[in-house]
């Protein structure tokens, strides 16, 4: 079977084992609900298909088109019987979603008003954009010289993130790389020199740009992703962790700062499904219930992680699977899936089939399309993995008014002083506090 002719997942969480005994259903009617996901597809795959060169009123065109049917679909499914709390929830993810989506016809409008000259693609990186385009993902050559700078530049963030590790060894332990640090700019450099934001212009058919870096420390006392139906009697699913990112134009980049083998968490692909069939509406109100959840559960003060200790909430705690089965059946998915995958189904055997993993030594760089395709990593089963995660987004997108060279120049020299003060801070406070 073609990977287009595949579908992403749809997890029945009313036969889920943990989900099961939970004496609970929605009030309405599914087919009702279908229904309405399906005029809101078909609106917004119109908008899509009816593009034209001017895209100023696409944001107009989409609320004039899909907004009655958000409304209509926000007035039904709120009828239902549910906590005060989840009816608010809903709410929010409905609003999100149509935001997602009117954002990208936004997008599509603007990357079709100046697609990249597919002639303009230098012969050494077709192979790149066809691996994107056909498997999602590309792995470039080694890169062990980036890897070996960015190694020694990132001493200082290194030591803060060990120990993070042993102040709180379950939590995740990453951190942004500074904007104006020498290993971001190691990166920066290297993204252009080797031809990675041409070949992923090329596929994204927009201009690409760097957006961000931030370094990630995993290591075999991490639990976050651990665990999440143990009162069921549930193990850990094999395919914990699979899920796809929220932005539409984003692609990112995975670099291994550490040798990477198959039990040091590596990074891994299911091959071929960000061309997999799937509901825009549906895509984008996962994402939008995923977003809300940060604002229903207390949360670190860094953000990282619940105070819970699970990365899903809505998920771990009973009352809230409950909750779950009071919605109609399609409002009842996440972006983070796997864990929810029940070890030896059919589905489990297909993706895990289907999952590419890649190993290597430092200086291993895989760039992939997050936003669409099943993606996970950093899932250490011994030993510890160090890699740098890198995002580079659509230019158009951005928004920004353009600068002058000077004032670009002295906003990287006022950046860079500020970053080795606060380094240099850092480090004399350990020192005195040895």
């Amino acid at each position: 079977m073609m990977e287009s002719d595949l579908a992403l997942p749809c997890i029945q969480y009313d036969q889920h084992p943990a989900f099961s005994g939970l004496t609970v259903t929605c009030t309405l009617d599914d087919n009702v609900v279908f229904r309405f996901i399906e005029s809101i597809d078909n609106a917004y795959l119109d908008l899509l298909k009816a593009g034209r060169p001017d895209s100023e009123n696409v944001s107009t065109e989409f609320a004039a088109k899909a907004g009655p049917l958000f409304t209509e679909l926000e007035q039904y499914v709120l009828s239902a019987d549910m906590r005060d709390e989840l009816r608010r929830t809903t709410k929010h993810a409905i609003d999100r979603a149509r935001q997602f989506l009117s954002d990208q016809l936004v997008f599509d409008r603007r990357r079709a008003e100046k697609p990249t000259d597919p002639r303009a693609l230098p012969e050494n990186l077709t192979g790149f954009v066809d691996g994107l385009r056909t498997n999602g993902y590309y792995q470039c050559p080694v890169t062990a010289d980036l890897a070996s700078s960015v190694w020694r530049q990132t001493w200082w963030e290194r030591s803060v993130l060990r120990k993070r590790k042993e102040a709180s060894p379950g939590r995740h332990c990453a951190m942004p790389l500074d904007a104006c640090s020498p290993a971001t700019g190691s990166i920066q450099r290297a993204l252009h020199s080797k031809g990675i934001v041409s070949a992923v212009s090329h596929y994204m058919g927009c201009e690409m740009e760097w957006l961000y870096a931030a370094l990630d420390f995993s290591h075999h006392r991490q639990s976050w992703y651990k665990d999440c139906y143990a009162d069921s009697d549930l193990p850990t699913a094999k395919t914990v962790y699979m899920h796809f990112d929220a932005d539409p134009d984003i692609v990112k980049a995975m670099l291994y700062l550490s040798d990477v083998d198959s039990a040091s968490g590596p990074f891994r692909y299911v091959r071929g499904s960000h061309r997999w069939r799937r509901s825009p509406f549906l895509f984008a109100l996962h994402k939008g219930f995923d977003m809300e959840q940060t604002k229903s559960f207390p949360m670190e003060a860094d953000g990282l992680d619940y105070k819970l200790g699970y990365y899903r909430p809505r998920f771990f705690l009973k009352d809230h699977r409950r909750d779950l089965l009071t919605l109609p059946s399609a409002f009842r998915g996440t972006t983070h899936f796997g864990d929810d995958i029940v070890d030896e189904s059919d589905l489990s055997r297909r993706l895990l089939a289907g999952e590419d993993t890649f190993l290597g030594p430092s200086g291993t760089l895989i760039v992939f399309d997050g936003s669409a395709g099943i993606h996970r990593g950093s899932q250490v089963e011994r030993g510890e993995r160090w890699a740098v995660q890198i995002a580079m987004r659509a230019v158009s997108s951005r928004r920004q008014s353009p600068a002058s060279r000077r004032s670009i120049v002295k906003a990287a020299i006022k950046g860079r002083m500020r970053y080795e003060l606060s380094r240099t801070k850092d480090v004399i406070s350990q020192l005195f506090s040895i």
